[in-house]
């Protein structure tokens, strides 16, 4: 998975996603905010 983080401009979140970024994340977004969407991203693997 790869995520991102900063100033996005608007225009550019759309190709992004169609390049395969999951999380975009800008000013402000909380470190729990990150885990949150990281850990709603990843499946547990069997060990």
């Amino acid at each position: 998975m790869v995520i991102g983080g900063g100033i996005i401009p608007q225009r550019d979140k759309r190709t992004l996603e169609r390049q395969g970024i999951k999380g975009k994340f800008g000013p402000g977004t909380t470190l729990d905010q990150i885990i949150e969407f990281i850990q709603s991203q990843v499946r547990p693997r069997d060990l």
